[in-house]
């Protein structure tokens, strides 16, 4: 298994406008669009072909008859002939997978201001991968729960400036009340 970190191909999130909410929106991955995306995979699967023939991944080989030890896949194996483009093309085609890391449906800026709140929505916010432009390029988690945590302590931060300045202006209000 490959990781493209930074790919340039792009999907696409959109939402029915009468399908409701209930409805799931509807998504093309468009995996391998650009085709350096294609030519990324491509390479990055001949080396990791190249490095499953070294000495160092020897202990890992399973005897398949005798005299001869390889690797024992789990769906398909690389092309033989890593040097044929279109093998490897289609190869990675046929093996593309997601790492269930979707970001990027709700950016800020188009869909959440600064400060996660949903445009032309009072009271909500979307604090989630998202909003994110570019993946991590890790698992997200931590990265999540650290902005999640951020963004919950300025939350209560403005509510408790809120209660505070109301508080402050009843205090005005009574004193001003009793003056008169």
């Amino acid at each position: 298994m490959e990781k493209l970190a930074t790919p340039l191909s792009r999907g696409l999130l959109w939402l029915a406008p009468s399908a409701g909410v209930k409805a799931n929106p509807r998504v093309r991955f468009n995996y391998f669009a650009d085709p350096l995306d294609l030519s990324h995979c491509v390479s990055a699967m001949r080396k990791i072909g190249e490095m499953l023939q070294t000495n160092s991944m020897d202990p890992f080989k399973y005897k398949v008859s005798e005299g001869s030890r390889d690797f024992f896949f789990y769906g398909p194996s690389l092309p033989t002939n890593r040097s044929d483009n279109s093998s490897m093309e289609e190869f990675c085609r046929n093996t593309v997978s997601t790492m269930w890391h979707y970001h990027g449906g709700s950016l800020v800026g188009k869909v959440v201001d600064a400060d996660f709140r949903v445009f032309g929505v009072n009271s909500l916010r979307v604090v989630d991968g998202s909003t994110f432009t570019v993946s991590p390029g890790t698992n997200p988690q931590a990265t999540l729960m650290m902005l999640g945590r951020y963004l919950g302590l300025k939350m209560l931060r403005e509510k408790t400036e809120a209660q505070d300045g109301i508080s402050e202006y009843c205090s005005v209000a009574r004193a001003i009340t009793c003056d008169i």
